[in-house]
């Protein structure tokens, strides 16, 4: 028999608007990345479609560029092999994935620069030079840098944890 959870009004209230919050960031991501990155959406489509990967890995990745053209490089590689889904009973596609965006975080800077200003640019809640450098310092391990570039309750921890590069000295 299920127990029943003992929440405060404000601990509810808290709860409901985390919910509320994460279902905004969902849609947000989608609409973002339709609008502003359209090659991206379409790659990523099909390469759900071809794997027949979960839409659910793909709510997360869409909440930022490079977590999105990870999951796009993922999925594209599996549908070469014609793996797509199958054989992913151990969670490969989230382990490539989570292995694939700090590798993108790390090779940012060699971008174009105008590809850097776009990325920048769309998604200008995330600092992306304080993301590589916690990397770099290793205040933030390579297996959660894509949960910070997808949640933004993870990136505000984070940020709270490195010191403003202008401080560091």
């Amino acid at each position: 028999m299920p127990r029943k959870l003992n929440l405060t009004p404000a601990q509810a209230g808290t709860l409901l608007r985390n919910v509320a919050a994460a279902q905004d960031a969902k849609e947000l991501g989608w609409r973002r990345l339709a609008a502003l990155f359209p090659a991206l959406m379409i790659r990523l489509n099909a390469a759900l479609t071809a794997t027949r990967a979960q839409r659910r890995n793909a709510d997360l990745a869409c909440r930022h560029y490079l977590c999105a053209e990870a999951l796009v490089e993922v999925l594209e590689a599996r549908a070469e092999v014609g793996r797509g889904r199958k054989g992913d009973r151990r969670g490969d596609i989230v382990d490539d994935y989570s292995q694939l965006v700090p590798a993108k975080l790390k090779t940012f800077s060699k971008r174009l620069a105008a590809e850097q200003r776009r990325i920048q640019s769309a998604y200008p809640d995330v600092d992306l030079t304080l993301v590589r450098r916690a990397l770099r310092e290793k205040i933030l391990q390579p297996e959660f840098a894509a949960g910070v570039l997808e949640d933004a309750v993870n990136y505000q921890a984070l940020a709270r944890k490195v010191r403003p590069a202008s401080r560091q000295r």
